[in-house]
């Protein structure tokens, strides 16, 4: 393994009671 640790963050979003996590391992692709 080249890093200890795994690189990027995890995404973690509130509003009110509201949860929405977004997991490093997440692929975004632009059109």
């Amino acid at each position: 393994r080249p890093h200890p640790f795994p690189l990027g963050i995890d995404l973690i979003l509130t509003c009110g009671e509201r949860l929405l996590a977004v997991p490093r391992t997440t692929h975004v692709e632009v059109c």
